[in-house]
């Protein structure tokens, strides 16, 4: 039995974040129907992007302008548990469909509201697309090259983050109801869901880090050659894998300097000594050769893998990623599966639906009593939806703290596991006074990425500390690590044995590749998740080579962590059996290339960087205002659009210009076009180009910098980021999540725990640690607050 099993679900969404959140609902067993507009329901598109989307749905028409039908839906919703939803802010409750009314006749009734800017503040009713999402919410500024226009991701990843958080709201909805007999009205924003992207540029500054700003070549972090027969990218973090690398390039003499690893002046340099190695030594291997080379070296290595080359993956094929399925009116295809196993997933696959179904089981109430709601309460108290679960979080770097700080944004009591020999190496990056003894509390990554946590250290290869972690997991409901597959158990706590301790736990693993296939013991970060899950391919300038997305799909991974760990704990829940699951970081974002992938085979065809351009529309880009490294995008998809840029440039003689007189035409003279609009930018300020387009209707965002996302009228009016202080470094702000709850708080709470901050209080209060044993473990170095250098 899946994990939600029994759970009904209406799919009122029209767009890709809330059609793909309820595919995950559906995925984990929920009975899901999209109800669709009769008008448009027989003639509805069904291409690659639809049968990945709707997946594993049925499907009804019911018309929302009509009285009977606007009843017709108050009676689904009255037999429903969740209800999915994209509208423009306020257009349901205009229809009297609104979550209050709804939840009148059905107190228990969840809405998951996925919208561009969310339900509240001044933008909340601005046109948007991806280009827009990803200007307004920091992305674009720090994503290219410093000498040329910002770029967004090169396929709508913000739309499918936005997604998941919406299953993640609706989740933890499904468990705070359990106390109170109550749903939610969770508020999802696309633009806080990018903003959740970021490697935190706007704390790096205020911790008076350097700048992070469009550098993809300059860092030499990350870099890509050509094989014989495409890209290959070689990474590193450490200075084993700088070392490791310059010697398998035949430059060693670069490895001899450290200061290359952090003098980024220093390093730009030695780029053309540098890249003329790379380009030599990969010019007569294919691909596989040269990854195989450096990974036998540990350099983290990865292949910017186009769809196409995604198919052919032999990790892929060994875990059995891909999967055959088959779409009426398209044929059979391989298509990616969840980027986790688990039992709570569904185990049958159904095509996207073509056609109404009858669904009066769904009125009859059929299954109600799998996932009964508590009894009612008050509709005035503010819960915390994960209050009494506890998560033993052995996480590390980003994409594993990242997700146990929302679970404790949620109200989990998340208790972080480091050691003073082997602490969390994100303490190490981007402190703000390298040379203070205790630097590694002044890392602005660090800070950022494990607020809502309690810290404890434990010496895992000690006797002592080992015991300690057993008396842990058996007071724990998840534990959650991004160790490579043998690190636990070498340490003796593998799945069998956590299951032993503690048979309801669930254990989530989250390695580069996963636990099984012939790359599972290869080493990978974030940038390799970029390269082998297939962004890297589809992003970038126009005949430019691939670019990563700033290690970005370390926070894929991490929400889909969560995902993974509420579906999960319904199981148990219900079963009272833990489990094991298996999450690739790889894997996690190579799922949400699925459109891609299918597309691929259905034409044959590898759609090629576009930059910010898009397929049909035009303009569509990025340009540049008044001032230095001020840009605004404009995008005009509608006629209408097109007649109002066109009125608010002043320039009413492109009506009559046949070179921009339909779509097709403004698409053959795109560079022209460009060109027009940058010399008419140049002289604006990017705030001015936006709310006077917007105004008119037209799609526009300013390209806002680290800092200016700190008072943006819209992320202030949400509350977006909040002050925690904190020993050692001071106030400052962090942004939040992008979720929001009727009558739940999902909220920063705390700062980031100083090494070994809670040990006594952890220990003493749970483990029943006694004041003088708790004095023997620090003398004998199993706990301490101290960094102890190896």
């Amino acid at each position: 039995m899946a994990g939600l099993d029994g759970l009904r679900v209406l799919d009122l969404g029209d767009d890709i974040a809330a059609s793909f959140c309820a595919r995950l609902l559906a995925d984990g067993g929920a009975e899901v129907v999209r109800v669709v507009d009769p008008a448009r329901g027989n003639m509805e598109r069904m291409g690659a992007l639809e049968a990945f989307l709707h997946r594993n749905k049925r499907r009804t028409s019911v018309d929302l302008a009509t009285g009977a039908g606007r009843a017709a839906f108050a009676r689904l919703c009255a037999a429903s548990d969740v209800v999915v939803e994209s509208s423009r802010p306020g257009t349901l409750e205009a229809l009297g469909l609104g979550y209050s009314s709804l939840a009148a006749t059905n107190p228990a009734l969840t809405m998951v509201s996925i919208t561009a800017f969310g339900q509240t503040g001044p933008y909340r009713h601005y046109a948007a697309d991806h280009l827009a999402i990803s200007a307004l919410g920091g992305w674009a500024c720090t994503f290219g090259e410093s000498d040329r226009e910002p770029l967004q991701v090169g396929f709508p990843v913000m739309y499918y983050m936005a997604g998941i958080y919406g299953a993640i709201g609706a989740l933890a909805a499904l468990r705070g109801r359990r106390s109170d007999g109550r749903g939610q009205h969770v508020d999802v924003s696309a633009l806080e869901a990018c903003l959740n992207m970021l490697s935190y540029p706007q704390v790096l500054e205020q911790f008076g880090c350097p700048p992070l700003r469009r550098n993809f070549s300059a860092s030499l972090q990350t870099f890509y050659v050509q094989a014989r027969d495409g890209w290959i990218a070689l990474n590193h973090l450490s200075p084993s894998q700088w070392e490791s690398t310059c010697i398998l390039l035949g430059v060693p003499h670069l490895a001899a300097d450290p200061t290359l690893l952090s003098d980024m002046d220093r390093k730009r340099a030695i780029v053309p000594e540098f890249m003329t190695a790379a380009n030599a030594w990969a010019s007569d291997k294919t691909q596989m050769e040269a990854f195989y080379a450096a990974q036998e070296l540990q350099i983290p290595a990865g292949i910017a893998y186009t769809p196409r080359e995604m198919l052919d993956c032999d990790q892929f094929r060994a875990r059995d990623f891909l999967a055959r399925g088959d779409q009426p009116g398209l044929g059979d295809f391989l298509l990616p599966c969840a980027p986790f196993r688990s039992t709570s997933l569904r185990t049958e696959s159904r095509a996207a639906p073509t056609r109404d179904e009858r669904i009066d089981d769904w009125l009859r109430g059929a299954g109600q009593a799998v996932h009964e709601p508590g009894a009612p309460g008050t509709a005035t108290t503010v819960k915390d939806l994960l209050a009494g679960l506890r998560i033993a979080d052995l996480t590390h770097y980003r994409s594993g703290p990242t997700g146990t700080s929302l679970l404790g944004g949620l109200g989990a009591d998340v208790i972080k596991i480091e050691a003073m020999q082997r602490p969390d190496g994100f303490r190490f990056f981007n402190t703000s006074k390298p040379g203070d003894p205790l630097f590694y509390e002044m890392g602005s990554y660090f800070n950022a990425s494990n607020t809502n946590k309690r810290g404890i250290t434990l010496d895992l290869n000690s006797a002592q500390g080992k015991e300690l972690f057993t008396r842990l997991i058996a007071k724990s409901d998840v534990v959650i690590d991004n160790f490579s597959p043998r690190v636990l158990g070498n340490l003796g706590f593998g799945p069998a044995r956590l299951g032993e301790i503690n048979p309801g736990i669930v254990m989530i693993s989250m390695s580069c590749f996963g636990h099984t296939g012939p790359w599972r013991d290869f080493v990978g970060f974030g940038y390799v998740f970029d390269q082998i899950g297939g962004a890297a391919a589809v992003s970038g300038y126009e005949g430019g080579s691939p670019t990563h997305m700033m290690a970005a799909s370390d926070v894929t991974s991490g929400i889909f962590a969560v995902y993974a760990a509420l579906l999960a704990l319904e199981e148990r829940d219900r079963t009272g059996r833990g489990q094991f699951i298996d999450v690739s970081q790889v894997e996690s974002l190579a799922f949400l290339l699925g459109p891609e992938i299918i597309e691929c085979q259905l034409t044959g065809q590898v759609t090629p960087r576009m930059g910010n351009h898009h397929p049909v529309f035009s303009p569509h880009n990025v340009y540049p205002c008044r001032g230095e490294d001020e840009w605004v995008s404009i995008s005009v998809e509608t006629d209408a659009q097109w007649a109002a840029l066109v009125e608010v440039m002043g320039r009413d003689d492109w009506l009559r210009d046949p070179r921009f007189s339909s779509f097709a035409a403004r698409k053959e003279h795109e560079r022209a076009l460009d060109l027009e609009i940058s010399a008419w930018t140049r002289e604006q300020g990017k705030r001015d180009v936006m709310e006077r387009l917007q105004a008119r209707g037209v799609i526009a965002g300013a390209v806002l910098k680290p800092l200016e996302l700190l008072d943006d009228p819209q992320l202030e009016a949400r509350g977006m980021h909040r002050a925690l202080a904190r020993e050692y470094v001071g106030e400052h702000r962090y942004p939040g999540f992008p979720l929001r709850f009727s009558q739940a708080r999902c909220e920063q709470r705390s700062a980031a725990p100083t090494l070994g901050q809670h040990n006594a209080e952890v220990l003493t209060g749970l483990l029943d640690v006694s004041p003088l044993q708790l004095g023997e473990l620090q003398r004998a170095g199993v706990i301490g607050d101290r960094l102890v250098k190896r």
